[in-house]
């Protein structure tokens, strides 16, 4: 067996002689590690450091499956600005089977403090007014997780006028037994130094965006096959941000670096990566892991941190094996659904939290008509056909590109298989050999006039400073939250 970089199951025992004899319970077990990732840089309290807690406080776990539980935090005042160099887990001994992650959202309005000081079950319609403008993740963390180091030259502020004001915690307990009598007092510690880094790193949640279970956007991944991909995309027209000039001059850095990354899917994820493309060229991957645990996510630290510039395209890669069930699987929020997601840690700090991508197919539909024999999804040729459609990869799809700092902002593209890098259709998986991708094109007619779709992919997905010539007409409809940007636009010819 190949020890890699992916998640390695590891079986340990240990007696107390040098006779080699049977191992008590207590004395071996299995545990998943990244086992060739080097140890995190770690570090000791520093005296001018300072420790905060967000917990919750002796919770009753719910009877149900699947809870998502939000308390609000009032973040403390300090006298001066500082920096957060690690963050740790705080899970209650006895707790660890129901606590499946953790999101840290970071609030930067505040109408009414006293929303802001209370607990609730999260997602709810009459949820405080206040709470939807926490939709921005500041920190995430995961089942199997542990604690995570900032690199020297970098941490995430906190204090100022442009900081978040309030955290809100949201905590996923996962009670597949439905067992009562649980109460849990978890959370996140930070350790805290007055601002003397370098840089402000922040996180960013990019892959596949996490829909109402059946809508148009949600995924949908069939029954009886092994190894189904979906893809999550940060695209060009989210990276406004990452031009040179929105950088302080002291940085002289180009783009972001990227220095830890955080793949999260759910029970039917086997593999993911994060994969990088420039100029129509495929870079090493990010991150990947062949083995993918779906009881252990750890944070990987990047010793190298892997530079990101304005045009480069992110992308999450999913694969899932779902040959023993029985029906469609919907992404959502339950681990009885799915997710696709990757959240990035980075430095410096740019006016974005969010970089998603959704396919809006209206293959959902098809269950419920009642026509649909699942059997067919146990033949290749359905399969592939499938996956293309549910990623937006075949002739006439559209695929959605969604960002902004707030969550606020949608923007809708037109079809996007003519500048998605080759190896999405089929991928090669994790391979991390350099390549040139070609570009599909579409069948052209006898004249040479541009067509306004061309004009506007082209637009998006632009990695120099060459115009690209006037989009000739586009409709804008302003909706009170969110606001969404709809083109009108031609069908490829």
């Amino acid at each position: 067996m190949n020890i890699t970089t992916s998640t390695m199951r590891v079986i340990w025992s240990f007696g107390e002689s040098d006779d080699i004899t049977y191992h008590t319970v207590k004395n071996r077990g299995t545990k998943s590690l990244y086992l060739l990732q080097k140890p995190q840089p770690d570090i000791t309290m520093p005296q001018d450091g300072t420790k905060i807690n967000f917990l919750m406080n002796m919770l009753p776990i719910p009877e149900k499956h699947t809870t998502y539980w939000c308390k609000s935090f009032i973040v403390p005042r300090f006298s001066e600005r500082k920096h957060i160099i690690q963050v740790s887990p705080k899970i209650q001994k006895g707790n660890e089977m129901f606590v499946h992650h953790m999101l840290l959202y970071e609030c930067f309005r505040l109408n009414n403090s006293a929303n802001l000081t209370t607990e609730n079950e999260c997602y709810l319609p009459n949820m405080a007014f206040d709470w939807t403008h926490c939709r921005s993740v500041f920190y995430a963390w995961a089942i199997g997780g542990g604690k995570f180091t900032f690199p020297e030259q970098a941490g995430m502020s906190i204090g100022t006028s442009n900081d978040p004001v309030a955290f809100i915690l949201e905590i996923h307990y996962d009670n597949p037994l439905n067992l009562k009598g649980h109460f849990d007092s978890s959370g996140i510690e930070m350790i805290l130094i007055p601002a003397k880094r370098k840089y402000d790193a922040a996180m960013v949640e990019i892959g596949y965006y996490v829909d109402a279970k059946k809508s148009p956007f949600s995924q949908l991944i069939p029954p009886f096959v092994r190894n189904f991909r979906y893809f999550g995309y940060c695209l060009p027209n989210c990276q406004q941000h990452l031009r040179r000039s929105s950088f302080p001059r002291r940085w002289k850095i180009p783009g972001i670096k990227i220095f830890g990354v955080l793949l999260h899917s759910h029970l039917l994820g086997r593999k993911m990566a994060l994969h990088h493309y420039r100029n129509g060229t495929i870079l090493p991957p990010i991150v990947q892991d062949s083995s993918y645990d779906f009881n252990y996510q750890e944070m990987k630290f990047l010793h190298r941190p892997v530079t990101v510039l304005m045009g480069d395209i992110l992308k999450v890669e999913c694969v899932y094996d779902s040959t023993n069930i029985r029906n469609f699987t919907y992404g959502g929020q339950s681990t009885k659904e799915e997710m696709c997601l990757a959240y990035i840690l980075y430095y410096p700090k740019i006016n974005l939290t969010n970089c998603l991508s959704a396919s809006e197919s209206n293959q959902w539909k098809i269950e419920e008509t009642g026509n649909l024999n699942f059997e067919r999804f146990k033949n290749e040729n359905v399969v592939k056909e499938f996956e293309r459609k549910a990623n937006s990869l075949n002739p006439y799809s559209s695929l959605w590109s969604i960002c902004g700092q707030r969550g606020e902002i949608k923007f809708q593209g037109p079809h996007f298989t003519d500048h998605i890098p080759e190896d999405t259709s089929p991928i090669s998986m994790f391979s991390s050999k350099k390549s040139v991708c070609k570009r599909r094109l579409a069948p052209r007619k006898p004249k040479t006039t541009t067509t306004k779709t061309e004009m506007f992919t082209s637009l998006l997905t632009s990695t120099t400073e060459e115009s690209q010539g006037p989009v000739h007409h586009i409709n804008v409809f302003l909706l009170t939250f969110p606001l969404i940007i709809n083109y009108e636009l031609t069908k490829l010819l």
